[in-house]
């Protein structure tokens, strides 16, 4: 069985994960795409966004607390019943307990078992030219994890956006998109309120500029991957 996924991640908490994620679903589902979600690590909250956005029950992936069996056999089972699988990571894509390679918790985990693409959200407030340094460590950090393409967050104008991403654009890694810097309940998104968040992900394929901060290029297949789910196929971690 094969599954086509790809795994929302950042360099650290806070950088808009989970705005990406749910935005990513909500236009996903209003094209008709049958998509699932899960969320990388024990956390419960973000699966029950994912559960309003998509109108499936979501569930985790744990390298730590799960064996590769139960791994392997929740992406099979999940690749039977969706066309796409959208992992949401925890915390930075790298971040996890010290432990064996590849059973630590962090997003990377998955990313390199599965051979799932990263989506890296970017939080570029205070900076410019130099989220490329941040791409560039990012990219190379780990052979086995690729970064299929780049979301720009918070950014602060057309020119500010230019500026990143041409720089971004320079190491031959995309930048599938950019949401602008505002303030999550003037735009209908309070924090961690699921009735109010279903409201906000229903009008993002109807809001219009500047308020429709969703310009994700969800069409774009090439950051999409397949990967084949056989766990005879795919490599196994032992803890001590």
């Amino acid at each position: 069985m094969t599954a086509r996924g790809v795994i929302v991640a950042a360099p650290r908490s806070g950088a808009g994960k989970t705005t990406v994620t749910l935005g990513l679903l909500a236009a996903l589902k209003r094209r008709g795409v049958a998509v699932r979600a899960a969320k990388a690590g024990p956390d419960y909250i973000d699966p029950a966004f994912h559960a309003a956005a998509t109108g499936v029950r979501g569930f985790n992936l744990d390298t730590w607390a799960m064996p590769a069996s139960l791994l392997d056999w929740l992406l099979a089972e999940t690749a039977r019943h969706c066309e796409l699988l959208v992992i949401e990571g925890v915390m930075g894509l790298f971040d996890g307990v010290p432990g064996p390679r590849g059973c630590t918790g962090a997003a990377a985990d998955l990313a390199a078992r599965f051979g799932f693409p990263v989506l890296l959200v970017l939080d570029v407030s205070a900076q410019a030219q130099s989220a490329a340094a941040v791409v560039r460590g990012f990219c190379s950090h780990d052979p086995e994890v690729r970064i299929g393409g780049v979301v720009l967050n918070r950014i602060g104008s057309e020119r500010h956006r230019l500026l990143v991403a041409d720089a971004i654009s320079e190491l031959g890694v995309p930048v599938m998109g950019a949401l602008p810097q505002m303030k999550l309940r003037s735009a209908g998104f309070p924090a961690r309120k699921i009735s109010t968040s279903k409201k906000w992900m229903d009008s993002i394929p109807n809001a219009s500029p500047p308020h429709n901060a969703w310009m994700l290029k969800t069409g774009n297949a090439r950051l999409f991957r397949r990967t084949n789910c056989s766990s005879n196929s795919i490599r196994t971690c032992r803890r001590s």
